[in-house]
């Protein structure tokens, strides 16, 4: 059979058992989804889902696999280049937030993956770290990583209310409402209040 043909159809399949998931969830937590169930959702036989996947956990892996790629480029090139990391990186984290808002609702709000903040924060610490290096700040490593979580919770906090609230910004608005907060911390409140 030829591969590009075989290539589709696992496409396909892998497709199927995205949307049904996503769909699922909204309905029941996801450790109490069942494969009889997701198969049943994705209209494909347990056997075909077994060709690809063990588990929902591992169909889970798999669909993140796909962010962590684009994340893994960005947070290369946020190492590289100081003015990235200052000034584009948010923007184009909103960007993948948009282009995979199901999953990102998933792991955030539905708990898919109990370590995907942790995960997040091991992959963006390197990123900071050389960062802070390239910067020549005085300051110490152990406050400045206070400084990083600081940082990571209140994007990650500022990602998950503008997911919940259906993303109305735009991710260009995002990321200026982000860098604000993030960069001037409570000035950001006592600058309007004139």
């Amino acid at each position: 059979m030829n591969q590009q043909k075989i290539d589709h159809r696992v496409r396909v399949t892998h497709t199927l058992l995205k949307e049904a998931l996503y769909r699922l969830v909204e309905t029941k937590p996801i450790q109490d989804i069942t494969i009889k169930e997701l198969c049943y959702e994705a209209n494909i036989n347990r056997t075909t889902f077994y060709a690809h996947f063990q588990s929902v956990k591992e169909l889970i892996e798999n669909i993140e696999s796909e962010v962590w790629v684009e994340l893994l480029i960005l947070l290369k090139r946020s190492e590289k280049d100081m003015s990235y990391f200052n000034n584009q990186i948010f923007y184009d984290v909103y960007q993948i937030a948009s282009k995979y808002h199901q999953l990102f609702l998933l792991l955030l709000n539905k708990n898919a993956d109990p370590h995907f903040v942790e995960k997040v924060y091991n992959l963006g610490r390197n990123a900071f770290q050389t960062s802070f290096k390239r910067s020549k700040t005085s300051k110490d490593a152990s406050k400045m990583e206070y400084y990083y979580i600081s940082v990571l919770n209140s994007f990650i906090g500022i990602l998950r209310l503008w997911l919940n609230n259906n993303m109305k910004e735009s991710p260009e608005e995002m990321a200026e409402i982000t860098k604000s907060i993030i960069t001037r911390g409570i000035q950001f409140i006592l600058e309007n209040q004139k």
